[in-house]
């Protein structure tokens, strides 16, 4: 019996390579159904290596003069365990005295540490606050807490400025713009 060892016939592989060559056909013709353009995969690999950077603006409803705050809407997961653990006197969910939450605490300490400006105005015409050294007001600033008769304390200044409902409410909404939800869990995406 003669072989022929290019083929591989003795041992059966002639079949197996016309149906490993088959499925390369059926899944060049798949390939050809799909826009594969170099423009479009560059955008999105482009896209895909940049740094998330989810800037948002909220109105500060409850003080006189149109005022807004920008944030940087991007919280981690470690973030989330913090802000948590903050908002129960630096207590974990499961340890004695834990099940006592303050949402205005836990969203004093986000809204502190995600605001990035604070503005006169509301939309395109607004202007950013500077502080007397030329840079940005923020809401840890030291001229903001001395404003705000807390000089040493972040959070009790964040909420005399939104008051305890307005400081809720809007670390509520930075926390949606971020992905989750109020009660620290991520947001369902299909939930339009």
């Amino acid at each position: 019996m003669s072989t022929n060892h290019d083929s591989g016939e003795e041992y059966g592989f002639e079949a197996e390579a016309a149906s490993v060559n088959a499925e390369k056909e059926a899944f060049k013709l798949q390939e050809e159904e799909f826009d594969h353009s170099d423009d479009l995969l560059g955008e999105f690999l482009d896209s895909a290596s940049k740094e998330i950077d989810n800037i948002v603006f909220f109105p500060v409803t409850n003080r006189p003069g149109d005022w807004s705050l920008e944030f940087t809407a991007v919280v981690s997961e470690s973030e989330i365990k913090r802000y948590d653990k903050g908002g129960r006197n630096g207590k974990s969910r499961n340890a004695k005295g834990g099940d006592q939450f303050s949402n205005a605490k836990m969203c004093a300490t986000l809204i502190a540490e995600k605001c990035i400006g604070i503005y006169k105005g509301i939309g395109p015409d607004k202007k950013q606050v500077i502080d007397g050294e030329g840079d940005p007001l923020l809401l840890n600033s030291d001229e903001f807490l001395s404003s705000m008769g807390h000089p040493n304390d972040v959070l009790l200044a964040i909420r005399k400025f939104l008051s305890d409902a307005g400081t809720a409410t809007m670390g509520g909404a930075i926390l949606r713009e971020a992905g989750w939800s109020e009660d620290l869990t991520p947001l369902d995406p299909s939930d339009g």
